[in-house]
């Protein structure tokens, strides 16, 4: 198998297939004693550690052997709930690890005797676009491989997986954010907003654009962001923005956990 070679376009049964495949070949290649998963709580990390948990259920695969999130100022108290609440329900021991970088939390998951990261990162992530199925760290920072196996999906897919196995999800998607970072650099997606009301649709009902622009116009600069709504939107309308304005770059940090873990 060609690891560059995942279409990006693809029913998602197809995108099903090539993602349990990634995680089969990864299981094969590393052993469940040398993966990791990271994950924080994000729509893509759900829909991953599904995969994950399936992948290794129908091989009789134990756990992999860790799973953890790095720690991070100012994180939304709706998702560290959903964290605690979906880790207890499905009996996940997950370790919050404390850093400094991210090479440095790299490293301390590298101490822990793995050699590769299953993560939710997509192709219209940040950086993601560098990546493959398969890809090695950078030289100079820890000998870790990353797993992406949902690095061909798009956000539509990835609603449409949530929904039609009906995964839990963090709250705060129905409150109109797309994309969550922290407190300081997200707020729900205008695009989403009702007019005329300060409420926003569910990040289900949007439609995002090849490039993945859309979904992540609720991610702002850490020094502009403002206090996130918790209004409760009607879920029964669509979106379609094709007319809408070009949403502005992001300004993403020096190691920002974005490489890692996707939201």
């Amino acid at each position: 198998m060609n690891n560059n070679q995942y279409r990006a376009e693809g029913t998602l049964a197809e995108k099903v297939a090539e993602a349990k495949q990634i995680i089969l070949q990864a299981l094969e290649q590393f052993g469940s004693e040398k993966l990791s998963v990271s994950f924080n709580g994000g729509k893509d990390s759900v829909v991953m550690f599904d995969l994950v948990r399936e992948v290794f259920r129908e091989k009789g695969a134990v756990s992999p052997k860790l799973v953890f999130q790095f720690a991070e100022q100012d994180p939304f108290p709706e998702m560290k709930q959903f964290v605690r609440q979906f880790t207890a329900d499905n009996g996940i021991t997950q370790e919050i690890i404390p850093c400094a970088s991210f090479k440095e939390g790299l490293q301390k998951v590298a101490d822990r005797g793995v050699q590769a990261v299953l993560m939710g990162t997509r192709r219209t992530d940040p950086d993601g676009k560098y990546l493959s199925s398969f890809t090695p760290c950078s030289p100079g920072w820890p000998p870790l491989i990353r797993v992406c196996p949902l690095l061909s999906w798009n956000y539509q897919q990835i609603w449409e997986y949530t929904l039609a196995h009906s995964l839990p999800y963090c709250s705060l998607y129905d409150q109109g954010y797309t994309s969550i970072g922290t407190t300081r650099n997200t707020v729900p997606n205008p695009l989403l907003r009702i007019p005329g009301t300060d409420r926003h649709l569910p990040a289900s009902e949007l439609h995002d654009l090849p490039d993945g622009r859309f979904e992540r116009m609720g991610r702002t600069p850490s020094a502009s962001a403002k206090p996130a709504s918790r209004a409760t939107t009607p879920s029964s309308a669509r979106v379609h923005p094709k007319t809408a304005p070009e949403a502005t770059t992001p300004v993403w940090e020096v190691g920002h956990r974005e490489n890692l873990v996707i939201a």
